[in-house]
């Protein structure tokens, strides 16, 4: 008889067992065991009910019970709830995951098969020890059936090596190495560089110590809040300015201009401006270069004044000196970016071609033809009478028709004379 007695207990007590078989799992979001300090990571909590020898199943589960061990390397960040009328309360390092009681009896709210019922999400500690191949457990777990009936199940682990890398470290390092050297000033830059050299090699050391990582990480940090930005092109539009001459552009355009590039001053000298920033100011400072205008208004008078002109009136040469420089200026007066000095140009030539416009000569009047005058004959000459060589021996008296000759010759000189004097008197 208590033969029968102890066999029925038996088969009672195995019965239960086998009612009450649940279990469950997790699944790590991880395809390495390695884990960083700070990093964060999660892992699945699956839910298996209770079933029979074949695996049919024959009880269902309301909640469940969890503690992480280890708490000086992992942090239970959160425990997301995945099952439908499910929720989690969480203290420290411990979780219960069950129904709502408000919707205890609703359909689909049991696990009546392998089902996740939750996510946990783990955090590294920052301050971590270095540990290879280190099992850490999700302990003293508890699973209720549908009746409340509460069975302890076997401890679940995840293997791990926590390396020395911080998260955090690495994190600040992927930021530093975004900079760009042409943003900022070659000093701080020098030292920025520096700094991040020295926290990648701590980084990569598996064996450093958290106060190793800790400096490097703050030393790299500090190196970034003392980069002081710089903007190539925006130095080099403030030189442009400095070259401009007010007078020679249209004051609505030149003015705004003034004001941007004051504003710009006041953001260099500032020791945090940023480069975004400056980008921004160097868009805008481009954009007001250009719209400005230069002043033509010389250039018009002259080109007005130049259309006046009748360059019929002018030598050919001189009329297309003059043409070339008109039609140059008013190209030079069409261009919307015309430079100053080109405008100066055109007008100075214009100018100069007008000045140097020549006039063609006066036209002459025809000469009539004279008709030819007739050549005079010419006259015999007359013979010429040799005078006979004077004898100084000779003692010949003058002739009598000589001497006369004379005489009047002589007479003919004195009436002259004395007419002269009569009309003198008179």
């Amino acid at each position: 008889m208590k033969n029968k007695v102890l066999i029925l207990s038996i088969l009672m007590f195995c019965t239960f067992a086998t009612a009450f078989a649940a279990d469950y799992k997790l699944v790590t979001d991880r395809k390495t065991n390695e884990y960083k300090r700070g990093e964060v990571f999660t892992l699945d909590l699956i839910l298996i009910p209770s079933k029979d020898n074949k695996g049919n199943v024959i009880d269902s589960h309301n909640g469940m019970q969890l503690t992480i061990q280890d708490s000086n390397l992992l942090e239970l960040q959160d425990v997301r709830v995945e099952k439908t009328n499910w929720e989690a309360t969480r203290n420290g390092g411990s979780a219960i995951v069950n129904v709502n009681k408000a919707n205890i009896n609703k359909p689909n709210t049991y696990v009546n098969s392998d089902e996740k019922i939750a996510t946990l999400v783990l955090k590294v500690k920052d301050d971590a020890p270095y540990k290879q191949n280190y099992s850490v457990l999700v302990r003293n777990v508890v699973i209720s059936n549908k009746n409340f009936v509460s069975q302890a199940v076997a401890d679940r682990g995840i293997m791990v090596s926590i390396i020395a890398n911080n998260i955090k470290l690495e994190a600040k390092i992927k930021e530093a190495n975004a900079y760009v050297e042409a943003n900022y000033t070659p000093n701080t830059y020098s030292i920025f560089k520096t700094k991040l050299q020295e926290a990648v090699a701590v980084n990569l050391n598996k064996l450093a110590t958290t106060e190793e990582l800790t400096a490097a990480l703050d030393n790299l940090q500090a190196a970034i809040n003392g980069l002081k930005a710089y903007n190539k092109n925006l130095e080099r539009l403030l030189l442009d300015y400095e070259n401009l001459i007010k007078k020679d552009y249209i004051l609505e355009t030149f003015t705004p201009l003034e004001l941007k590039v004051e504003a710009v001053k006041l953001v260099l000298a500032k020791p945090n401006a940023t480069v975004e920033e400056l980008a921004t100011l160097e868009k805008e400072l481009v954009a007001l270069y250009a719209n400005l205008r230069v002043d033509k208004t010389s250039l018009q008078f002259s080109i007005t004044e130049a259309e006046k002109i009748d360059k019929t009136k002018y030598t050919e040469e001189s009329a297309k000196i003059f043409t070339d420089a008109l039609n140059s200026a008013k190209d030079i007066l069409a261009k919307v970016s015309a430079a100053p000095l080109e405008v100066k140009n055109a007008t100075s030539k214009l100018n100069k071609a007008i000045d140097a416009l020549a006039l063609k000569p006066a036209p002459v009047d025809p000469i009539k033809p004279q008709p030819p005058v007739p050549d005079k004959p010419n006259k015999p000459d007359k013979p010429v009478v040799k005078p006979k060589p004077i004898n100084p021996n000779d003692s010949q008296i003058v002739n009598t028709g000589d001497l006369a000759l004379v005489i009047a010759i002589a007479a003919l000189i004195y009436v002259g004379i004395a007419n002269v004097v009569i009309e003198i008197k008179s």
